[in-house]
């Protein structure tokens, strides 16, 4: 089941979390406060959520 989660990257050099955010989820749109929406698996957002404490929130 895929669940809903938000990334705020810092700016464009950001790239590291780019890459692994290409590969584990699907991106579904950006909203008005710098924040972006994507979809991926409970297995894959606890790995986002381990390598990168922080940086993503569920919806």
């Amino acid at each position: 089941m895929a669940i809903e989660f938000y990334v705020k990257l810092r700016d464009q050099t950001d790239l590291f979390l780019t890459a692994v955010l290409l590969v584990n989820a699907e991106w579904v749109r950006d909203t008005d406060d710098g924040w972006s929406m994507y979809l991926c698996s409970e297995e894959a957002y606890a790995q986002l959520s381990k390598k990168f404490p922080g940086r993503a929130k569920r919806s």
